[in-house]
């Protein structure tokens, strides 16, 4: 992976100028604004890419993550319901629900949603995350254990997100490392990922920034 953030962003609105109704270029070019903090512009993209294409659901999905990080909670619920609408088997979809629920304060519900995942790394992650905001350390730190046990190789991102969430800094930044090192696309989201929230005045945070060439963008909520 280049961080090649400049490139790409060139690269979409090359697309869109040539092909101003395919949907997945406005998707695509979304998650790059996301990436660099541009919040206001993503979503705009976003929807953009709805209005093109309102039948499938990784645009509503998309949007509905954005949302969560800006708190609009209300709007957020209404993009992650017509995403599962359209995709209910969806373990992405039903990950952002849950992510959704535990960031607005309903960590049981959450704790539900994650339960009936029927992807393993979803529903791990998502007990470690709900368990321990629900005062459960034990049931916490036994499904990071499996987490980390299971899917260290694909899911290093989501090991320190946990860690995150939990205030736990240095095993959180480890990960980090091992997730830029194994080059995870989930690490893309860290701008606006509100599980590490925690982390964003550590001076290891800016570090990692840096060598994503992520640091000079906006990063404000």
């Amino acid at each position: 992976m280049t961080w090649d953030w400049a490139g790409a962003q060139a690269d979409f609105e090359k697309a869109i100028a040539l092909e101003p109704g395919d949907a997945r270029f406005q998707q695509r070019y979304a998650l790059v604004l996301m990436a660099l903090g541009r919040v206001p512009e993503a979503i705009a993209a976003g929807k953009k890419a709805i209005e093109l294409d309102p039948l499938r659901s990784s645009p509503w999905g998309n949007l509905a993550r954005y949302l969560t990080f800006t708190r609009d909670f209300p709007a957020a619920h209404e993009a992650i319901r017509r995403a599962l609408e359209i995709g209910p088997e969806d373990p992405d979809w039903q990950m952002s629900l849950g992510l959704l629920q535990l960031v607005e304060g309903n960590a049981q519900d959450a704790l539900a949603t994650f339960r009936r995942s029927g992807l393993e790394l979803v529903r791990l992650y998502g007990i470690a995350l709900a368990a321990y905001t629900l005062k459960e350390p034990k049931a916490s730190q036994q499904a990071l254990d499996e987490l980390i046990a299971k899917h260290a190789a694909e899911a290093a991102y989501q090991v320190a997100d946990v860690y995150a969430w939990r205030g736990e800094k240095a095993p959180a930044f480890e990960w980090l490392e091992r997730s830029y090192a194994q080059q995870e696309g989930g690490l893309t989201t860290i701008k606006y990922d509100p599980l590490v929230d925690s982390l964003r005045g550590d001076p290891r945070y800016k570090a990692l920034l840096r060598k994503m060439k992520l640091e000079g963008d906006a990063n404000a909520r």
